[in-house]
């Protein structure tokens, strides 16, 4: 990331001097010694974080992790909504209560009248037991504010994308962060408007 500056570690070299006292305890030049060690080992760690940083948020932006989680969020929202789901059955699989939400066949019913256990579903006609709601329209409208959600998310990361375009859409730097085919890159030079997008060349995911 082009936002945090890498660190070489310390070179250094050590004179071995006696102890002036023979005890457990370290001489000056040892603990500056072992001091100097532990610090190379914080900065090859820190410059590794940005790319384990990346690697982190880019596992979590895959078409694949996005679906599992809206799809754990819709089966949350969907038992929310109703708990009772009777699938496709065709009768109530439980004792219901007037005005109770039940899911049936992906569709959300409301219930008209008290139901035991084994009465028929009845959805058409002059006297239905449930009749068929639309709250679906909320869920779709819920969809859309989670969508909005991810898009924001990640735009806060950088708002610089160039969509599915072989060719950079404007002047970039080097180190410049970016979407592109929907996968958070980087690019490894500066690049001229028009120029093709070379992976591993020019950029990196």
């Amino acid at each position: 990331m082009s936002e945090i500056k890498m660190i070489k570690p310390l070179k250094y070299w050590v004179q071995k001097v006696l102890p002036l006292v023979y005890d457990d305890s370290l001489s000056y030049y040892e603990l500056l010694n072992k001091v100097v060690l532990k610090l190379n080992e914080l900065i090859i760690n820190n410059d590794k974080l940005p790319e384990y940083i990346k690697a982190e948020i880019q596992s979590m932006l895959t078409p694949e992790h996005i679906e599992e989680i809206l799809s754990e969020i819709f089966d949350t929202l969907r038992a929310n909504i109703a708990p009772h789901d009777d699938g496709d059955s065709t009768t109530a699989t439980t004792n219901l209560s007037k005005g109770t939400w039940v899911w049936l066949n992906d569709n959300l019913y409301i219930t008209t009248r008290d139901m035991n256990i084994g009465d028929a579903y009845i959805t058409t006609g002059d006297n239905p037991n449930v009749v068929r709601t639309n709250v679906e329209e909320q869920v779709d409208s819920l969809a859309d504010i989670i969508t909005d959600y991810y898009d924001s998310f990640k735009y806060a990361l950088t708002l610089e994308d160039d969509g599915d375009s072989p060719v950079a859409l404007k002047n970039r730097s080097e180190g410049d962060l970016l979407w592109l085919d929907d996968k958070f890159c980087q690019l490894l030079m500066d690049m001229s408007y028009g120029y093709p997008y070379i992976k591993d060349t020019n950029y990196k995911e």
